[in-house]
C-alpha cells in the first residue's frame, strides 16, 4: 500500500513539474508561430503524464501529448492522448486514442476508443464500439454505434447507424437512419430517411418523402409514393393478383395467381420502373415465381417474367393495362413439372428442360 502510494504521489509530482515548465513557455511558440491573440492565456504543455487531470482555476492548456493512467485533461489537445479516459474542453486536433474519449468542441483527426463524443463538428477518422458527435462529420465513422446530431459528409459503418439531419455519402449497417434528408447511399437490413433522393438497399427500405430509387423486399414512401392492386389474366390461363408499391419511379411487384383449372398456382415478386408518358403511363418489370401443383406445394418450378405494358386511365383511381412478356420457365424436377401451355405453339425447349416464349396480358389497376 506504501508503494501504491509513493508511485501515484510521484506521477502526481511529474506531472505538476511539467505543467510548471510549461508555465514558461507561454510567450513562446505554437507549433513554430508566434503566439497569437487566440492562444496568449493558454500554457503550453509539450508532454504530460498522469494518473488524474490536474485542472487550475484560471489557467487553460495547449497539450500535444499526453499520457494518461486514469484520466488526462487539457483544454486544446494539438497532438496525441493515450488513456483509459481522455477529455478535452474545447477544440482537439491530433490522435486521441482511449477507452472514454471527449471533446467538448471540435475534433480533427484520429480518434479510436470504445466510447467517443465530440461536442461541435468531427473532421477525421472514428473507429470506436459507439461513436456520438453533437455537430457536423466529415470522412469515415466505423463503430457498432454511430450517431452524428448535424450534417454528415463521408462514409458511415457501423451495425446501427444514425444521422440527425442531412447525409451525403455511403451508409453501411444493420439498421441506418437518416432523421432529415439523404442523397447518398443507404445499405441495410432496414434503412430509414425522411427524405430520400440517392440510393436505398436493403430489406426494408421506409421514407418519408422520395426522390431516389429505392431496391428491397419492401420499399415504403409515405408521402409520394405509390401503392397499387393489378387484377389481370396472362396466355398461360392464369388469373393473378399483384400488389404494386414503391416510390414514383422505382417499384416492388407482388404476385399471385392460378390457372383457370385450379390445378397449379404461382407467387412471387419483381422489380419495377415507372415512366409516366402523359395520356398514359408505361411500366417495365422483372418478375420471378414458383410454379407449384395445389395440393403439393413443392415449389420446384421456376417462372422469370420480362413484362412491358402500358396503362391507360378509366377513371381516377382506375387504369386498363394490356402488355407483352418474355417468359422462361424450368423446373427442377421434371417428372413433378407442372404444365405450361405454348402461346401459339412460339415456344422453344432448351436441353435443360427450359423453355422460352412470349406472352401477352391484360387487365386493370386500382
Amino acid at each position: 500500500m506504501k508503494r501504491i502510494f509513493t508511485v501515484v504521489m510521484a506521477c502526481l509530482m511529474f506531472t505538476g513539474l511539467f505543467f510548471a515548465q510549461a508555465q514558461k513557455s507561454t510567450n513562446e511558440q505554437v507549433q513554430g508561430n508566434p503566439v497569437n491573440k487566440e492562444n496568449q492565456n493558454y500554457v503550453v504543455v509539450p508532454f504530460s503524464f498522469s494518473v488524474f487531470p490536474i485542472i487550475v482555476d484560471g489557467i487553460k492548456t495547449i497539450c500535444y501529448a499526453q499520457i494518461n493512467i486514469g484520466a488526462g485533461y487539457c483544454d486544446r489537445l494539438q497532438g496525441l492522448s493515450l488513456g483509459f479516459v481522455n477529455i478535452t474542453g474545447e477544440d482537439a486536433k491530433g490522435v486521441d486514442c482511449s477507452l472514454v474519449g471527449i471533446t467538448g468542441n471540435d475534433f480533427n483527426g484520429l480518434q479510436c476508443s470504445l466510447v467517443t463524443y465530440t461536442g461541435n463538428d468531427f473532421k477525421g477518422a472514428q473507429l470506436a464500439l459507439v461513436n456520438y458527435v453533437n455537430g457536423n462529420f466529415s470522412m469515415l465513422q466505423f463503430g457498432h454505434v454511430n450517431i452524428v446530431m448535424g450534417n454528415f459528409n463521408g462514409l458511415q459503418d457501423g451495425l446501427i447507424n444514425v444521422n440527425g439531419c442531412n447525409f451525403k455519402g455511403v451508409e453501411l449497417g444493420l439498421a441506418n437512419f437518416i432523421i432529415n434528408s439523404n442523397s447518398g447511399v443507404q445499405a441495410g437490413l432496414v434503412n430509414y430517411s425522411g427524405y430520400f433522393e440517392g440510393l436505398q438497399l436493403g430489406l426494408v427500405n421506409y421514407s418519408d418523402y422520395a426522390d431516389g430509387v429505392p431496391i428491397g423486399l419492401v420499399s415504403i414512401v409515405a408521402r409520394n409514393g405509390q401503392t397499387h392492386v393489378q387484377f389481370y389474366a396472362d396466355e398461360m390461363g392464369f388469373g393473378n393478383i399483384a400488389l404494386v408499391n414503391g416510390s414514383r419511379t422505382v417499384y416492388n411487384i407482388y404476385t399471385a395467381g392460378i390457372d383457370y383449372t385450379e390445378t397449379y398456382w404461382t407467387y412471387g415478386m419483381g422489380l419495377g420502373i415507372h415512366l409516366p408518358l402523359d395520356p398514359f403511363y408505361v411500366n417495365i418489370e422483372i418478375l420471378g415465381s414458383s410454379v407449384s401443383h395445389i395440393d403439393t406445394w413443392d415449389g420446384d418450378d421456376i417462372l422469370s417474367k420480362v413484362r412491358v405494358y402500358a396503362g391507360f386511365s378509366l377513371f381516377e383511381h382506375l387504369s386498363l393495362i394490356v402488355g407483352v412478356s418474355l417468359n422462361y420457365y424450368y423446373s427442377c424436377c421434371q417428372s413433378s413439372s407442372a404444365y405450361v401451355p405454348p402461346m401459339y405453339n412460339i415456344t422453344r425447349t432448351y436441353n435443360n428442360g427450359g423453355k422460352l416464349w412470349p406472352g401477352i396480358f391484360a387487365g386493370i389497376m386500382f
